[in-house]
C-alpha cells in the first residue's frame, strides 16, 4: 500500500516545513494541492517541484481541485493549467473527469503517457455516496481511457452506505489497471482507508496538518493502523425471552452470539449492521422463539479443533425438544469417556441456539452449566419441551 501526503502550504515556505514533518515518515507519494496555492503559475510550481526532489524516493503528484469537487480551485482554464502542469518534473497527475469533454479527457491522458506521468481518472461527489453503477461506470470509463489510477471519493450517509462502497470496491482492488482508489470521507468512511476482510487499498491518504478532517489518518497514527488488517465484522440484537442477545456475522456466516453485552475482540471492528447473513439470522430466531420453528438453516461460520468440531456436528442432530448427556454426545462423536472434554467444547461455543449446546444435560438428568448462564438453559429447555 503507498502512502500519500496532501501538501496544503499557500507557499514554498510553507510547504518546506510541511516537508520537514513528512522526512520523518516513510511515505512514498506527496500530493501538491496546487488548488491552495496562492500561485499557481508554472515557474513557482517549478520551484515547488524541484524542492520535493531533494527529498529521495519520494514520487510527486499534482492536483488541482475544483470547489465543487471539495477543493480550492475556481476558474474556467482547468483544462489548459492541467495541459501546462504536464510540463513539470512530476510523477502523477489528478485529472478531474467531470470538468473535461471526453476529447479533452483523452488528450490531456495521451500526452501524460507521452511524459511518462501516471494519471488519475477522478471523481468527487461531496454530496452523496456514490452507487454500484455510478461506481462501474468510472471505473469502465478509466480503462477506456486507458488511465492509471482511478480515484472515486464519495460522502456516505450512513455506514451501509460505506460497507456497500467497501463491497464493490473490494472486487476491484486487484486491478493493476487502472488501480484503484476507494476513498468514503467522514469519520464512517475511515475503514475505506486501510487494509480490511473486504477491502485492501492500494494508496492511502496520510494528514500531517492540524485541521485534520474526521476520518482521516494522521501521520502519527499511520504505522499503527496500517501495520495490520483490520476484520470487519458485522452484528445485529434483538430482545428475547432470554434477554437482549447480540448475532455477528463475519461476512461468511454467523460467527457468534453473546448475551447481554456487545464483545471486544482484539483484530476485529465490530459494525452495527444488519448483512443479508444478519437479517436471515435474526428471521429465524424470530421464528424459533415464538415456536414457529424448529430447526435452522443459516449458513455459520467459526473455527473449532476437530474434537469440537465433532460434537458440534453431532449435536446439531439433536432434534428439537430433546437433550443429550454430554458422555453420550462424545460416543456418538466417536470418543470414549470424554464427556469431561465434551463438556469443555461446549463451554467454547461462540453460536449457542444455532449450535444447540442447551440440549446437552448431565447424565443424571441435571441440566449443568451453560455460556449465557443456567437460568437460559432452563428457559430454552422449557420452551422447547412445551410444544
Amino acid at each position: 500500500m503507498k502512502k500519500i501526503v496532501a501538501l496544503f502550504g499557500k507557499n514554498l515556505d510553507e510547504i518546506k516545513e510541511e516537508l520537514k514533518i513528512v522526512e520523518n515518515y516513510k511515505i512514498d507519494i506527496v500530493e501538491i494541492r496546487a488548488d491552495y496555492l496562492e500561485d499557481r503559475g508554472l515557474s513557482n510550481l517549478a520551484d515547488i517541484v524541484s524542492q520535493i526532489k531533494n527529498y529521495e524516493n519520494l514520487e510527486i503528484m499534482l492536483t488541482l481541485r475544483s470547489k465543487r469537487e471539495g477543493g480550492g480551485f475556481v476558474g474556467l482554464d482547468y483544462a489548459e493549467r492541467i495541459l501546462s502542469y504536464l510540463d513539470l518534473n512530476i510523477d502523477y497527475i489528478d485529472i478531474q473527469v467531470n470538468e473535461l469533454s471526453d476529447q479533452t479527457l483523452h488528450e490531456l491522458i495521451e500526452y501524460a503517457q507521452k511524459r511518462e506521468i501516471k494519471t488519475i481518472f477522478s471523481v468527487h461527489d461531496m454530496g452523496r455516496a456514490i452507487t454500484k453503477g455510478i461506481f462501474r461506470h468510472y471505473f469502465d470509463k478509466a480503462k477506456k481511457f486507458d488511465a492509471d489510477i482511478v480515484k472515486i471519493v464519495d460522502m456516505p450517509q450512513n455506514i451501509g452506505e460505506v460497507i456497500a462502497k467497501l463491497e464493490f470496491s473490494g472486487k476491484y482492488q486487484n486491478s493493476k489497471k487502472p488501480a484503484l482508489i476507494s476513498i468514503s470521507m467522514g469519520g464512517l468512511g475511515k475503514i475505506s482507508r486501510y487494509e480490511t476482510n473486504i477491502y485492501k487499498p492500494s494508496y492511502t491518504f496520510i494528514n500531517i496538518n492540524d485541521d485534520i478532517e474526521i476520518g482521516q489518518i494522521r501521520i502519527e497514527e499511520m504505522d499503527t493502523i496500517l501495520s495490520q488488517k483490520t476484520d470487519i465484522n458485522f452484528y445485529t440484537s434483538m430482545n428475547t425471552i432470554i434477554g437482549k442477545i447480540f448475532i455477528y456475522s463475519n461476512l461468511k456466516g454467523v460467527s457468534e452470539i453473546t448475551f447481554d453485552t456487545i464483545r471486544h475482540k482484539a483484530g476485529v471492528m465490530d459494525i452495527e449492521y444488519e448483512d443479508a447473513i444478519l437479517r436471515e439470522a435474526k428471521i429465524q430466531l424470530e421464528e424459533y422463539f415464538t415456536k414457529e420453528r424448529k430447526e435452522f438453516e443459516v449458513k455459520l461460520s467459526y473455527k473449532a479443533s476437530d474434537f469440537d468440531y465433532s460434537c458440534y456436528d453431532e449435536l446439531k442432530k439433536v432434534e428439537y425438544g430433546e437433550v443429550i448427556s454430554y458422555k453420550e454426545l462424545a460416543e456418538r462423536a466417536g470418543y470414549e469417556n470424554a464427556q469431561r472434554a465434551c463438556g469443555n467444547a461446549m463451554a467454547k461455543n461462540l453460536i449457542p441456539i444455532f449450535i444447540p449446546c442447551h440440549r446437552v444435560v448431565k447424565t443424571g438428568g441435571d441440566i449443568g452449566q451453560y455460556t449465557g448462564g443456567s437460568h437460559r438453559k432452563q428457559i430454552l429447555l422449557d420452551l422447547e419441551r412445551t410444544d
